[in-house]
């Protein structure tokens, strides 16, 4: 049984691998430094980012408009945040705060998935960073809204989930019994059928527990550490540990995972994480099986 986390640097591995797929390098002929140098006109490009009128969004001094773009695994839906008024009819937007919406090349408009409980609302805050799950079926994202959900008064950043077909929403980062987080909740990522979800957050009050083996995890209060949650259920797990059950000395800064859910990779500036760790507080990159502990 492997140690199930792996640091991820300049090898042999690497450099083998590199030579294998790429093998030793070759001029380059007139005809491909010409491509290089001037590539072809793109072709077949559709603009996505419209209001319910097939109009361009409007944009406003300061304002970010439309941007964080992700994308289904075949590509049929496209997620973003946007901070323009008059996207959709009967969900103005003039304080222009960041909003998420969705799109497919089927879809005549887009949606919204960051609406208010009250009918013809918005978040009330900030939304922001969207993730698609690869089946296109939902979507994560990190607001501070209170009005997403019923009972959010934490006046945090949370972790929310919503699917499209047919519309629902639920915040990710619920404790046991309805709690909440103590701190704020960021850099959500969907596995690929959205079941498994993991971000960021430097909470206190989560006791989360250390797979496989099911034990309650050291604490990591003072740094900002990457959980991992299956939606629905009420125990979350750390995945940003070092080997041993290690509490890290520094931030995990990044997370993401395979389809499954099984195999996390994530940034962290800690040294101590169980390797010959000697420069400094330089992140650096690991991954964790979280099947071999």
């Amino acid at each position: 049984m492997g140690l199930g986390l792996e640091k991820i640097g300049r090898g042999t591995l690497v450099g083998g691998l590199a030579a294998a797929v790429w093998g030793a390098a070759a001029p380059l002929s007139a005809q491909q430094i010409a491509l290089t140098c001037n590539p072809p006109a793109p072709t077949n490009v559709e603009l996505i980012s419209l209001d319910w009128s097939g109009a361009q969004t409007q944009t406003c001094a300061g304002c970010k408009n439309n941007s964080h773009p992700t994308m289904s695994y075949d590509g049929r839906v496209i997620t973003w945040s946007s901070d323009a008024d008059g996207v959709l009819p009967g969900a103005p937007n003039p304080a222009h705060s960041p909003q998420i919406y969705a799109r497919s090349i089927s879809w005549a408009q887009p949606i919204l998935l960051s609406p208010g409980l009250t009918p013809g609302t918005i978040a009330d805050s900030a939304c922001d960073f969207p993730n698609i799950s690869g089946d296109g079926k939902s979507v994560v994202f990190a607001s501070a809204a209170t009005n997403l959900v019923p009972g959010d008064t934490n006046a945090r950043a949370d972790i929310f989930q919503a699917t499209l077909l047919p519309f629902s929403m639920r915040r990710v980062n619920e404790l046991p019994g309805g709690g909440q987080f103590n701190e704020d909740c960021s850099a959500p990522v969907p596995s690929q059928d959205g079941r498994w979800v993991a971000f960021l957050t430097s909470a206190t009050n989560v006791a989360p527990l250390f797979a496989p083996q099911r034990q309650p995890a050291p604490s990591t209060a003072g740094t900002t550490q990457a959980l991992i949650k299956f939606v629905g259920r009420p125990s979350f797990e750390v995945v940003s540990l070092g080997i041993g059950n290690v509490a890290p000395d520094g931030d995990a800064l990044e997370v993401r995972l395979d389809a499954s859910g099984r195999l996390v990779v994530f940034s962290s500036a800690a040294t101590n994480l169980g390797f010959n760790d000697t420069n400094g507080a330089v992140a650096d990159l690991f991954v964790r099986n979280r099947r071999t502990n």
